[in-house]
């Protein structure tokens, strides 16, 4: 049954933050993000190591000690423009479904921007809410996705690599991929994120259909999805320059028409055209953001 806001506060619901060491509340929290977050479970990422210090769930609990509403915040290096900043992404914004609509994300929301009141602030949004954070100094920003016809020169030519699909099971390939983020360069510089193998360990873990293609010659990890005809690259993690075409000729493709980036692709030598987006989830950000509309995609695989 569902409780009015007010009551809520007689009751002694309180905030609770970066409580990562406290086994106590990090049970309660992954009690919370099934029910909240359409089924996330944060437990495996924090076994595996993917919690770090810059991860900070800001969480309303009631006096029994059970979450009743999140906003986290993930401290973050972002390039814009090729210029180097400090930011934070705020995600797990999320409430149980009882206690919805009685302003519990809005109070833990003004708490988290009173504490991070200068610099960059960004989010990726439900389509549903997207009236919600404006009210907060938050404005939506345009983002554009690319895509490119497959180079028909290398379709079905070129020296096919044996790459290996590393498993979210296997402790060697959960270190593998820490490993090789860690030192990987970014994607893209028009509004691209560094150091984000924390995020990269949250969905590798999450069996999302990514394939993390190992390359241990390259000491590198292309990370791809298939849809019928179309080849989607969401990451590219290595430490130089990618070259798009040795990198398609090696998967060795019989048959595609085009393909999909998870990022702006800039640094590839290759003709692009501009495409709506195929799910919604709009960026707002609060604070400078100098980059111009409808020219870049942040990393879908450094989204929280």
């Amino acid at each position: 049954m569902s409780l009015r806001k007010g009551k809520l506060m007689n009751r002694g619901v309180s905030t609770v933050s970066s409580y990562r060491d406290r086994s106590d509340l990090r049970e309660k929290y992954f009690e919370f993000t099934p029910q909240a977050l359409y089924g996330a479970d944060f437990r495996p990422w924090f076994e595996k190591g993917g919690w770090s210090e810059k991860y900070h769930p800001n969480s309303l609990i009631d006096p029994e000690g059970k979450i009743l509403s999140n906003v986290s915040v993930m401290e973050m290096d972002v390039l814009l423009l090729g210029d180097r900043r400090s930011a934070i992404q705020l995600g797990a914004v999320g409430t149980l479904p009882d206690y919805r609509k009685q302003g519990l994300s809005a109070k833990l929301i003004r708490t988290v921007l009173e504490k991070y009141s200068n610099g960059l602030v960004f989010l990726f949004a439900n389509d549903s809410v997207t009236d919600f954070y404006p009210k907060f100094g938050f404005r939506k920003v345009e983002e554009i996705w690319f895509r490119a016809a497959y180079p028909e020169s290398i379709l079905g030519k070129g020296k096919k690599k044996h790459y290996r699909i590393l498993n979210p099971n296997f402790a060697q390939d959960v270190e593998i991929l820490k490993r090789i983020s860690s030192f990987s360069l970014p994607t893209t510089e028009i509004f691209g994120a560094m150091g984000y193998g924390s995020i990269l360990l949250f969905y590798f873990l999450a069996g999302e259909s990514f394939q993390f293609l190992y390359d241990d010659s390259e000491n590198s990890i292309l990370v791809i999805g298939r849809e019928d005809k179309t080849l989607w690259i969401y990451d590219v993690l290595c430490d130089r320059r990618p070259d798009l075409e040795k990198l398609l000729a090696s998967l060795g493709i019989p048959e595609a028409a085009e393909i999909r980036f998870g990022f702006s692709p800039e640094k590839f030598d290759i003709r692009c055209e501009k495409f709506e987006a195929p799910f919604e989830s709009p960026l707002f950000v609060k604070g400078e953001f100098p980059v111009p509309e409808k020219c870049f995609k942040f990393p879908i695989l450094a989204q929280t």
